[in-house]
């Protein structure tokens, strides 16, 4: 009955049991809420973030992360803290980024990390 009410609203709903909700909502709210945090907190190191020299997907990246940036302390403490979810998310991406930096420190010299093929655009490897 209410997800009838819901659907003439015009709403999609999406029938999940509160566990499934959490785990996919860890990713896709968590995930946003952390890179928005972490870009908002670069930002004074980084000045100018850039403007004229962008990609396509850096524009789209930074307009998804612009629309939860500036939410309330409150919505990201709910999303980051209080799903039981969400801190085993921050911890495998994180060890991942780390994984993938600690990688990039070990490419040989004698190895071109980056091609050009004809008419492209520079692209790594």
């Amino acid at each position: 009955a209410l997800a009838a009410f819901l659907r003439r609203l015009g709403l999609r709903v999406i029938l999940t049991t509160p566990e499934a909700h959490d785990r996919e909502a860890a990713i896709s709210q968590g995930l946003t809420h952390l890179l928005a945090r972490l870009l908002d907190h670069m930002e004074p190191h980084m000045k100018p973030m850039p403007q004229r020299i962008t990609t396509g997907s850096f524009d789209q990246l930074r307009a998804a992360l612009d629309m939860v940036r500036h939410d309330s302390p409150e919505v990201y403490h709910a999303i980051t803290q209080l799903n039981p979810y969400a801190r085993e998310m921050r911890a495998r991406f994180l060890a991942l980024a780390r994984q993938m930096a600690e990688d990039d420190l070990h490419v040989t010299s004698d190895a071109a990390p980056y091609s050009v093929s004809s008419g492209q655009s520079i692209r790594a490897s």
